[in-house]
């Protein structure tokens, strides 16, 4: 078959083509995935220039913003609006998804409903399921963007959230009727963990000692809670005081009092290092050097850093909320403690270090092998578009009008 994957966005400071897709880890691994499955894939995506690349199997067919579009998101951000790819349309894409004539679209970014409502006629007009991939965002508030919102939906034949009591927000809201048309798939997956484990435990790159070593990745802000983390690897120190903590962060509102925290505690300052932004090649050298992943996030959409720590087998404690709960098999891998309980922290960190802690990692990178990497969801991709596939021209020919083609005949004539 043939997938058009879109995204309706592009960062503000990327360099070149082939820079964009070099960062585009979620669109490069999904699609170089379902083409070594036999499949056509074509990446639609907005960026500041107008180039077509070809990556691992893949079309990348890069698309400017239309004038129409900037002058939106201008006037938008000039009357204060936080996120102004969310109300305006990405006008540049659907018309080149169009000319595509895929099979599926399959879209990155299901709270932009303007530019989902476009998609959804192109859908429509061609008459292919859309399908749209969570990746952030909450279920529309203001009773006019509620409108919005139900109208883009509509027209979405299979909605992707990693859990589907996520999924649930938007059926309780009133966007959804229910739940028959959220599936669970994983939001992404990770080029980490290719490499085996180094069994130097002195990392001059790392600074960490020949105890046990941890990791802690993300925001420092009140979502990922890193006064939790802190919290429970200060009582872990005090059990074993050759224990090392390395931080890495990309954006820090609190900052300036987790350092304050660990200045003022006597047994985090000499085991806690701050290594704040890391660059991305280095990441997977972090996580195959540590032993374990702390994570005392409140919420989160899916996970990455656990997903990259599974992959590097790097064995995740972490809350219990349920992608994290999802990811670590309902805590059959890892270990999960309650939302802002440090002492529960700790207590399951003993226990891993008293226990098989080199068992719990080969369990963490089969975890990762079993259930979480692009080959496997690729597979799952593959299944809920065909199923979104077979139920969209079952609809047409009960409702009138013939389908373009038949699903069977579509799939093979375009792999």
């Amino acid at each position: 078959m043939h997938v058009c994957f879109t995204n309706l966005w592009h960062a503000p400071d990327v360099r070149d083509p082939d820079a964009l897709v070099d960062a585009d880890e979620t669109r490069r691994g999904f699609g170089a995935a379902l083409a070594a499955r036999g499949h056509r894939v074509t990446v639609v995506q907005e960026a500041p220039w107008r180039a077509t690349v070809k990556r691992e199997g893949v079309t990348w067919e890069l698309v400017p913003p239309s004038a129409a579009t900037l002058a939106s998101r201008r006037l938008l951000q000039l009357t204060g609006h936080p996120s102004p790819r969310v109300p305006a349309p990405a006008t540049a894409v659907p018309p080149v998804v169009l000319g595509l004539r895929p099979d599926v679209i399959h879209s990155f970014d299901l709270v932009l409903y303007p530019s989902l409502a476009l998609l959804g006629g192109v859908a429509r007009r061609l008459g292919v399921p859309l399908v749209a991939h969570f990746h952030g965002g909450a279920p529309a508030r203001n009773p006019a963007w509620r409108r919005v919102e139900r109208r883009a939906l509509a027209n979405v034949a299979r909605l992707l959230f990693t859990t589907r009591a996520r999924g649930r927000e938007w059926v309780e809201s009133g966007a959804l009727a229910d739940e028959g048309r959220i599936v669970e798939i994983f939001e992404t997956s990770t080029f980490f963990g290719s490499g085996a484990r180094p069994t130097d435990r002195r990392s001059p790159d790392t600074r960490l000692s020949a105890g046990p070593r941890f990791l802690s990745v993300g925001r420092l802000d009140p979502v990922k809670d890193p006064r939790t983390t802190l919290d429970g690897f200060a009582r872990i120190a005090r059990v074993r005081p050759d224990a090392r903590l390395v931080l890495a962060w990309n954006a820090s509102p609190m900052e300036a009092e987790v350092r304050r925290v660990i200045a003022s505690d006597p047994v985090l300052a000499p085991r806690v290092e701050l290594r704040g932004r890391v660059a991305r090649a280095e990441m997977a050298t972090l996580y195959a050097e540590a032993d374990i992943l702390l994570q005392s996030s409140v919420r989160e959409v899916c996970g990455v850093a656990v997903i990259e720590a599974l992959a590097c087998g790097c064995v995740p404690v972490v809350t219990d909320i349920p992608p994290f709960r999802r990811l670590l098999d309902g805590g059959h891998v890892g270990r999960l403690f309650p939302r802002g309980d440090g002492v529960a922290l700790a207590a399951q960190v003993l226990a891993l270090l008293d226990g098989d802690l080199g068992g719990a990692s080969a369990a963490a990178r089969a975890r990762f092998d079993r259930a979480l990497s692009f080959d496997v969801l690729a597979a799952e991709l593959e299944s809920i578009y065909g199923a979104a596939i077979a139920h969209q021209d079952t609809g047409s020919t009960r409702s009138g009008s013939a389908p373009s083609a038949p699903a069977a005949s579509r799939a093979t004539s375009s792999a």
